[in-house]
Formats: structure tokens, sequence, C-alpha cells
């Protein structure tokens, strides 16, 4: 366990309860507020600084786990659970179905462009390109002919679009392919759903005619059903196995939780994570340094497990979440405020 000094703990307490208080147990927040005094010896390293907000929840209370466990239980429905769906089962998909066909409806294309209900040119059939997170089912696509160049159709939509005109030539030409793809961001993601892209993709017809096709894509984050929470209220643990990511390096060993006020912080925690995307795109994998752990989480309640695994946070790839030994379909987004207690937790032994 890291050694820190009476100050240094003060240092903690003071800044983690002075942005957490309401999160934290109400009448040990006043408590420390009340009797602790300022101290100021040294800045205090940024890493520290980062992790002191989750540390308050999880310094008292931890035990070692040992390696064995018994297997889980046959699957049999979860109790109701207390817990608050963050929003009601197919909002998030519904919302993001309602942005996609706003954006594509207000999406520019040229002048006099004509609508066609098929693609006109074989090379439009597939989508050329696929921005962010994705979910197909989603995507607004249509298909027009417009009565100009494709150099004068890419020129049009880099006046008058974010897009950039560069992505439609090949190294060494300054001039656009005769087929190719641009696209543009068009907006934030939300709570509900990735961030939506709008991509256009062109194919030459004639001196004077293009084919284009447009799409608008994102994807909805999955709904938190409520097979996916943990009734806070009825935890009986949390385990917290740690997983390194470099080779040759042993993890710690996994912990075990008991402590209520730490299960209602870790469940609370659990319960607000975002789920995952609809379908998460990899994007690239970072490169681990030093000691980088992943982590899985079980929880356990009266007849029931539910555990989250590592996933591939590196590649933003959601946890698998097993309920009594049965994966379920949803997955469980990647969250800062989870793994910050996560790592807290196992690096306090």
């Amino acid at each position: 366990m890291s050694q820190w000094t009476d100050e240094q703990l003060t240092e903690l307490l003071r800044d983690s309860f002075a942005e957490r208080e309401a999160r934290a147990d109400p009448e040990t927040a006043r408590r420390i507020a009340r009797d602790t005094e300022p101290v100021r010896r040294s800045p205090w390293p940024v890493a520290v600084a980062a992790a002191a907000a989750a540390t308050i929840l999880v310094l008292v209370g931890i035990s070692a786990l040992g390696s064995g466990e018994k297997s889980v239980r046959p699957h049999r429905p979860p109790p109701s659970s207390p817990a608050v769906l963050p929003v009601p089962p197919g909002a998030n998909r519904a919302e993001a179905a309602g942005v996609a066909a706003r954006i594509f409806e207000r999406a520019p294309v040229p002048p006099d462009a004509r609508k066609q209900t098929e693609p006109p040119s074989p090379k439009l059939r597939k989508r050329g390109a696929y921005i962010n997170d994705v979910d197909p089912s989603l995507s607004r696509t249509g298909f027009w002919i417009v009565p100009m160049s494709y150099v004068d159709l890419v020129q049009w939509y880099a006046d008058h679009t974010p897009a950039n005109p560069d992505e439609t030539t090949v190294s060494g030409s300054s001039r656009p392919e005769p087929d190719a793809v641009m696209y543009w961001e068009a907006g934030k993601g939300r709570a509900a759903y990735t961030q939506p892209a709008i991509i256009v993709e062109y194919a030459r017809l004639g001196p004077g005619r293009t084919a284009l096709r447009l799409d608008v894509t994102l994807a909805a984050r999955d709904d938190r059903t409520a097979e996916t929470l943990v009734p806070v209220e009825q935890l009986e643990s949390v385990t917290i196995t740690p997983h390194t990511v470099a080779g040759g390096q042993h993890p710690p060993p996994p912990v075990k939780v008991t402590d209520p006020t730490q299960l209602r912080a870790l469940g609370d925690a659990f319960n607000r994570a975002p789920g995952a995307a609809s379908r998460s795109l990899p994007g690239a994998c970072g490169s681990p340094t030093g000691d980088y752990l992943e982590y899985a989480v079980r929880f356990r309640w009266p007849g029931h497990t539910l555990e989250a695994t590592t996933g591939s946070p590196l590649c933003r790839i959601g946890r698998d979440l097993i309920l009594d030994g049965t994966t379920l379909p949803q997955k469980l987004g990647m969250d800062a405020r989870l793994d910050d207690l996560l790592d807290t937790v196992a690096r306090s032994r």
C-alpha cells in the first residue's frame, strides 16, 4: 500500500471531499471537512491529485481475495433492482434515429442535383467510409446525379462544407480522383449517441455528370437495461481483478470489498457508466507503458453475480457483461470515474 504522511492524507481528504461531498457519505463528509485544517507543504504530483477524489471512497475496509473462486450459479432472472435506469430502454436509439434524420434532411447537396432511388453508379453501392462508431441500421443514405464534373463537385463541397478536398487525391497529385470519398463530422456526440458524420462519395458518369452518394452515420449508445445494473443496497461484495497489459508482469492479487460505503460508491459508479456503442469500430490501440493495468469487476448480491470483463480500453472496445454465468447482449462502455475507483482500490493494498 502507498505510504502517505498525515499531512498528505489530510490534503487528499480535504480536496476530495470539497469536490465530491455530494457522492460521499454526508455525515462522514461533514465531519472530515470540519475536523481537517489546510496543510500546504509542497505541490502534489498531478497523478496523485487526479486520484484524490476517488481515493476517499476506498481507503478502508479492503481485504485480499484469493484467486480461487467458486463457479457462478445457474442463470436465474435477477431480482428487481432499486437502481433507476439512466434512460428508458430504447430511448437512446430513438434519439439517435431522430438526430440522423434531421442531419440528413439538412445535408448540403449541389444545386440542380436530381434525387435517385437506386445508386446511379455501381461504385456507390457500398459505403466507402466509416467514421467513428457506426450502427448501419441507423444510417441515412441518399443518391443523386449532379450536373457538374467531379472536379467541380469536389470544389463545391470544399467551398460549402468542412469537407477536406485533399482526401480525394492520391499522393503526388493535386487533382481529385474520378471516384473518391470525403467526410466531415456533423456535431458532437452525446450521452445517447456517438459523434455523427456526413460522408460524401462520388463517381464520374461523364464530362459534366457525377453520381453522388451521401450518408449520415452514427451509433446509439446501448441503453442500460435492468439486467445490466446492480442493486446497490443489496450488494454483499465486489471483487476487483487487475490484469497487466505489458507482457512479463504479474498483476496485483484480486481485491474483495465488503465495506458498505465502498460498495455503494462502486455500485453507483458502475450503474452510472454508459453502455458501449451499438457497434464499436476499433480505433487505434494505444501502447501501454509502465504498470498500466486493466480491471475486471464482479458484483455479488443474494443469489446473483454480475461481472464486467476488462474489454479492450486501449482499442475503445466495451466490456462484456456476464450475469450468473450468461453473457448479456449489452456491453459496458469505458468510464473514467469507474476506472479511477477500480484502480485506486487495486493499488491501495
